[in-house]
């Protein structure tokens, strides 16, 4: 009965101990380099970029959007939407935020839906990226600054650091 109680004892501890936190940090691995890739196979380097704030509290929100040294947009805040961009939107605030989406089955519960858009005006494809690491690493009211290493397939990935103008 004893060595049935001190068996007992020995699986809960494993058991316990085997259970991780839900609200640990992703881990990813970034590149020292200004952000670049590839948008549908083409080389691409992060060149200028723009965020604004909506909502409030803990629900305010960023819409992040980004364009390439070949757009030649010289105001983030302008933007030009003829070129190849990135954008999405994210919770305000600093960390590591995991993509994930979830569109058949049941989503888990465990994590929220994230996903950066990759758009290539040539072909009009969005791709939908749902696979990596975005880190907002600063934000004030002039300036949003981050890292990502995102991908979805070898024709679709970017990795490195941004900084963006917030313009509202």
């Amino acid at each position: 009965m004893k060595g049935l109680k001190l068996l007992l004892l020995l699986g809960l501890v494993t058991c316990f101990s085997a259970c991780g936190d839900d609200d640990s940090e992703p881990s990813c691995s970034y590149a020292s380099q200004n952000m670049e890739g590839q948008i549908e196979g083409v080389e691409w380097t992060f060149d200028v970029g723009s965020a604004d704030f909506f909502g409030s509290g803990d629900d305010e929100t960023m819409s992040i959007d980004m364009y390439g040294v070949i757009a030649q947009v010289t105001d983030g805040c302008s933007g030009n939407s003829d070129f190849s961009r990135i954008f999405f939107s994210m919770p305000k605030e600093l960390g590591t935020r995991e993509l994930y989406f979830e569109l058949f089955g049941d989503p888990d519960p465990n994590k929220e839906q994230q996903t950066v858009t990759f758009y290539d005006p040539d072909t009009q494809i969005n791709v939908i990226v749902s696979d990596g690491c975005i880190e907002i690493t600063n934000i004030t009211d002039a300036v949003v600054e981050g890292k990502m290493n995102i991908n979805s397939g070898s024709d679709n990935f970017m990795n490195g650091n941004f900084s963006l103008e917030v313009c509202n």
